[in-house]
């Protein structure tokens, strides 16, 4: 696991741009030049340079990456064995000298070697037995988000449902089944037209936030990893926007619009993303 250091901070910004990030402080005016935090394009700008970076430790460690912002994971495998344990050819300090020769640096606090259990993107993983779960910290935080929303006559906020959104997203990615308990907690997020405006928490989302609460207070969300099925070939591709949403497969394409009138209030499948 290796966290970059100012992942943003280190990607120097055109000189024909830095007009655009100027910051006023205590009556002066300062010139960024340097990705800021908070920038929306900046994620996309040092994802080039990631992607370019992961695939340089591929091709000289033969290492698999991923990532998630600036977030790495390694998988390694093992070049022989010595009886029955594992001899691998690279370790934490390969790496790091391959990402320090392209100008990244690695969190000391937050990088941690190769290991059979590990933490990344909110989740506990572990190979040996194939398995994941969403870390304990994790789930205590969203446990404490859907209390408050279980008492009668009790009322939200968008940003507040936003959030909640995101992190019951989050964990539907190790737990599968409450997928089916997400309709009327998405619908009601969405129907938000006054951001700024609680609205009431209606039954039937009340209903599918109890099963969420029991869900988590029996246990860790998550199990086995799924089967991966072998790739058949066929693309397919997904997006959604204030205006509708859109699929692609096999290269044939089908658009379904929103109803007019609802693109200003449809802000969920666009912002809930945010709320991990």
């Amino acid at each position: 696991m290796n966290d970059i250091v100012d992942a943003f901070r280190i990607i120097p910004v055109i000189w024909w741009q830095c007009s655009i990030l100027i910051i006023q402080y205590m009556k002066l005016f300062y010139i960024d030049r340097c990705l800021p935090m908070g920038l929306s394009t900046a994620t996309d700008v040092w994802g080039n340079v990631a992607d370019a970076s992961i695939a340089i430790l591929h091709q000289q460690l033969v290492i698999a990456v991923r990532r998630w912002v600036d977030d790495y994971v390694g998988f390694r495998s093992p070049t022989h064995w010595d009886g029955g344990t594992p001899i691998f050819g690279v370790d934490l300090d390969d790496v790091r000298r391959v990402l320090g020769r392209l100008g990244l640096s690695c969190h000391p606090k937050k990088t941690t070697d190769f290991a059979d259990t590990f933490t990344w993107f909110g989740i506990d993983w572990c190979i040996s037995k194939c398995t994941s779960h969403i870390t304990p910290k994790k789930q205590a935080k969203y446990l404490a988000r859907i209390y408050p929303l279980l008492l009668e006559s009790s009322s939200v906020l968008f940003r507040d449902m936003r959030k909640l959104v995101g992190q019951l997203m989050h964990v539907t990615l190790v737990e599968p089944a409450g997928r089916f308990h997400m309709r009327a907690i998405i619908a009601f997020t969405a129907g938000f037209i006054d951001e700024f405006k609680p609205h009431w928490v209606p039954d039937s989302v009340r209903t599918e936030l109890t099963w969420w609460r029991d869900r988590m207070e029996a246990g860790p969300c998550g199990g086995p990893l799924p089967i991966v099925f072998p790739d058949v070939g066929i693309a397919i591709h997904s997006d959604a926007c204030d205006t509708g949403i859109g699929i692609m497969v096999d290269r044939k394409a089908k658009y379904w619009p929103l109803k007019r009138g609802r693109s200003e209030e449809r802000r969920v499948g666009k912002e809930c993303s945010q709320g991990v």
